[in-house]
């Protein structure tokens, strides 16, 4: 279950992970893509995920295979 933050979304909040870069989306680094998903309901948790985030949703970076094996969630920087 996700932890309780501080913005009023709490328990709603989408835990995801990253692989790729944001950069073609206008994110100098990631951590900017991070601050942005925060607002949008969604908190960064490497161990823990449920959303996979990439630049190439057709990529097979080991994530990205990990994610498919498990029925993770695979979407772009620019689905949100």
């Amino acid at each position: 279950m996700p932890k309780e933050e501080n913005n009023n979304m709490g328990e709603n909040m989408i835990l995801f992970e990253m692989t790729g870069s944001p950069k073609e989306m206008g994110y100098k680094v990631k951590e900017d893509f991070v601050n942005y998903a925060k607002t949008k309901g969604y908190e960064h948790n490497p161990k823990n995920y449920n959303v996979l985030f990439t630049n190439d949703v057709n990529g097979s970076s080991g994530k990205m295979k990990k994610a498919a094996q498990k029925g993770i969630k695979i979407m772009s920087y620019s689905d949100i």
